[in-house]
């Protein structure tokens, strides 16, 4: 295989989801930083089941940054994989592969995902002290992101003294497997920004803990620790990791924030990366960006049957001219129910496909390519190369497909990547001829989810096809069972600028934004978990990033201080929602440190808004509905705080007091402000009860562990609450 060919393979392998309209200087992705000629290593989790696998890795070059149990967090030096590097999202092990492991899964690149936001639910009164209401500022708290461009000296992470309040930060360059700690004014002075062509990381940080002006975040007083990467999946553990290590060596407890997603992967919180972050997430609160791929028609969701054997989707790329079709497709069954999948290449002036190649159902990581390069054909086991003539008369590249039970989850995948040109101009405009097409069949009564990476490549229906569509359109990154994640709505409709100008949009404040993310997940999980002012929030930019891209945007705010001029702009997106709700997050934990994830779940679901100006909550693009700061702090004193409820009276959400009901690993949980004695009943859909209940307190669990896989309606007879879900 030649450099070029292998080089691709690895670039794709890092596929990236944008949770937030990127800066140009970043808008085409990491994968050319992560994959230079300088690159010594690659970022990956292992997952081991024996300890002599530690020390084969440990000869063959490999460091192990971090350890959970049998999850390693590891750089692996290229060498290591002889050859089969270019596998993508697991590394096929083969024969003198180090014994004791289970599964390598390659680090997936991932990427970027106030004034006004707090006036929403009277947020800020969080803030203040009031008669019944003492402030919540994250006093005692650890505030931490994993991001990329921060500016630890900026005016909105100093103190009253000048004093830096972020106390750490930990830059992880995954390609040469270097880790800078870096914990004083000085150091960061010397050390400036871990990258001059972005600025993600200093907005996401003020919007969650700074601490200055109108501009100042939602955890103003937290202590705020940063780490830094090139942004795989392994460098945000790594980062989350240095937080809470941080957290332990101070005595307090933290709150984790990461805008940033990945659209590919099982969807279920079964990746190693999920898995992981689940550990983390059991000794600090973790908060993930939903994504911004809402308005987009890039996933289909497809049970198969006799009058439906196959669906069949064109490939598109973001620009739409399609001369280069570069991407991937991630293809997965509800179960081991295997898939046939095939691809080919239409012609769309003449309306019809060209080349189908033949149905593939691949196992054990094998693979089938076709290739463009005549000297890249191979027959060998598990993979497959060939070179087709008719291919190489059109594109310049190569198509390839894997597949395999997925040894997490036991549900069948398959994996399509490509990366092709072709200058066939079509004859009714300035694009290509001819688009690639995938199809993907199934027994009848097999359920297949179909992603495509959103980043480079979306769907386009095809005659006779279903149409594909944005109801899969949430991060995989942020599926785990202890994960609270943020889609987002319109924080405000214009927004001034120092040039006298006013900025306006046609968007209605408080209302969904089209571009959040959502999804309901094979366990019935709606997502997100909650959604928060994300749309139009003014907060810091990197003064480094400034300089090195000066009049790049249009600055909202400035203070001038002994000579420094630091700013303020405008961004959208789940990167900024998330924030929003890490920071209140850590004002919950000032005021109820032993708060869990779990709980904090509980509360956020149980306070979310709704009412008659607010989403119904079956619409699954609010998720779980608005987040309410307030109500849910005054909810996890009253259930959860040692000391008890501190406040004279037990008000929650002022526009809605009835019974709801939401899901939470397999157990039911039933709010039930009022303490109103009633009853909870579990049906299947033929209206068969199963589960009959009394229930008295304001928040009660029902186990549904009894259950089998399936379809089921839970309701409080007398009451608005109904709940359908799968198990």
């Amino acid at each position: 295989m030649n450099n070029t060919f292998t080089t691709r393979f690895l670039k794709l392998s890092l596929l990236v989801a944008s949770l937030f309209p990127l800066p140009v200087a970043f808008a085409k992705g990491d994968s050319e930083e992560i994959t230079s000629p300088d690159d010594t290593h690659y970022a990956a989790i292992i997952k081991i089941d024996s300890e002599d696998a530690i020390e084969d890795l440990e000869k063959a070059g490999v460091e192990i940054l971090r350890r959970r149990d049998e999850l390693l967090l590891c750089y692996i030096p290229y060498s290591y994989s002889n050859g089969n590097a270019r596998k993508s999202r697991s590394i096929k092990k083969t024969p003198g592969s180090p014994k004791g492991i289970v599964k390598i899964e390659r680090g997936r690149q991932v990427a970027p995902n106030m004034d006004k936001a707090r006036e929403w639910f009277e947020a800020s009164s969080i803030h203040s002290s009031s008669p019944t209401f003492p402030p919540f500022t994250g006093k005692g708290v650890v505030a931490g992101i994993c991001d990329i461009g921060i500016d630890p000296l900026h005016l909105a992470f100093l103190d009253s003294a000048g004093e830096p309040r972020i106390k750490r930060i930990v830059q992880y360059k995954e390609g040469s497997g270097e880790r800078i700690l870096l914990e004083s004014k000085e150091e960061y002075e010397n050390w400036k920004t871990d990258n001059y062509d972005n600025w993600h990381a200093s907005h996401v940080a003020n919007i969650m803990a700074g601490g200055f002006g109108d501009y100042r975040g939602m955890a103003p007083d937290a202590d705020i620790v940063v780490t830094t990467s090139q942004l795989s999946d392994v460098g945000l553990l790594c980062g989350a990791e240095d937080i809470l290590e941080y957290a332990k060596e101070q005595g307090k407890r933290a709150v984790i924030n990461m805008s940033m997603g990945n659209y590919t992967g099982p969807h279920d919180g079964t990746s190693l990366f999920s898995q992981y972050l689940d550990r983390i997430a059991e000794e600090a609160l973790v908060v993930l960006s939903a994504g911004n791929a809402g308005n987009s028609n890039f996933t289909l969701p497809v049970d198969f049957s006799e009058s439906l054997p196959s669906a069949a989707l064109a490939l598109y790329s973001h620009d739409w001219v399609q001369f280069n079709p570069y991407g991937a497709v991630d293809i997965w069954s509800a179960n081991a129910s295997p898939l046939r999948v095939r691809f080919g290449i239409r012609d769309a002036d003449q309306g019809h496909t060209l080349i189908l190649y033949p149905w593939q159902e691949l196992h054990n990581g094998d693979s089938f390519t076709v290739t463009s390069n005549p000297s890249d054909a191979s027959d060998v086991e598990g993979a497959v190369t060939i070179f087709d003539e008719t291919f190489a008369s059109i594109y310049s590249g190569w198509f390839e497909l894997q597949g395999n039970i997925d040894s997490e989850n036991g549900r069948y995948q398959a994996l399509l990547q490509y990366d092709a040109h072709t200058d066939i101009v079509s004859s009714g405009g300035p694009w290509a001829r001819y688009v690639p097409i995938v199809e993907v069949a199934g027994h009848p009564g097999t359920h297949a989810d179909i992603y495509a990476d959103w980043q480079f490549t979306l769907f386009r229906s095809l005659p006779d096809q279903p149409a594909p569509g944005s109801l899969l359109s949430f991060s995989d990154l942020a599926t785990g069972q202890n994960i609270i994640s943020v889609g987002m709505y319109v924080n405000r409709d214009h927004t001034p600028n120092i040039a006298g100008e006013d900025f306006s949009i046609s968007r209605k404040p408080g209302s969904i934004a089209p571009e959040s993310g959502y999804s309901t997940l094979l366990d019935g999980r709606v997502m997100p978990s909650t959604v928060a002012p994300g749309y139009n929030v003014v907060s810091a930019i990197s003064r480094h990033y400034w300089d090195a891209h000066p009049d790049s945007e249009p600055i909202n705010a400035e203070t001038v201080l002994n000579g420094d001029r630091y700013l303020w702009v405008t961004n959208h997106g789940t990167s900024m929602s998330a924030p929003y709700v890490a920071g209140t997050l850590a004002c919950w934990l000032e005021a109820v440190p032993s708060l869990t994830s779990s709980q904090a779940q509980q509360v956020i679901a149980q306070t979310n808004r709704f009412g008659s100006t607010l989403p119904d909550t079956p619409n699954p693009r609010h998720g779980q509905g608005y987040l309410d700061p307030a109500a849910g702090l005054k909810l996890a004193i009253s259930a959860f705080s040692s000391t008890g409820s501190i406040f004279p009276e037990y008000g929650l959400n002022k526009n809605d007091n009835n019974p709801r009901l939401s899901l939470e690993c397999r157990k039911l949980i039933i709010w039930n402000p009022e303490g109103m004695a009633a009853r909870i009943e579990v049906t299947d859909m033929a209206g068969t009860q199963l589960i009959s209940s009394s229930i008295s307190s304001t928040i009660e669990e029902i186990d549904l562990s009894s259950l089998s896989p399936g379809v089921y309606i839970a309701h409080i007879p007398g009451s608005k609450a109904r709940l359908k879900f799968r198990l």
